[in-house]
C-alpha cells in the first residue's frame, strides 16, 4: 500500500480502526443498527437544514434529494 497522501490515508485508517474497535466491543448488528440511526439522522438534519435555508431566502429549489 502506498502512503501518498497522508491525509486521506489517515482518514481511512481512523475509520477502519473505528469500525474495527466498535466491532470488538458490540455485536456486528449493534454496529449496524447504530452505524444506520447515524446516517439516517444526519440525513434529516440535512433536509432540515436545506428546508430552513430555503424558507429563509425564499427560493423554491425544491426537494434536496431529487
Amino acid at each position: 500500500m502506498y502512503w501518498r497522501d497522508p491525509k486521506k490515508s489517515g482518514v481511512v485508517f481512523g475509520a477502519v480502526f473505528i469500525v474495527l474497535l466498535a466491532l470488538c466491543l458490540s455485536s456486528f448488528i449493534s454496529v449496524v443498527a447504530y452505524t444506520s440511526l447515524l446516517v439516517l439522522t444526519g440525513t434529516f438534519a440535512f433536509r432540515l437544514y436545506k428546508s430552513v435555508l430555503q424558507a429563509i431566502q425564499k427560493t423554491n429549489d425544491g426537494h434536496p434529494f431529487k
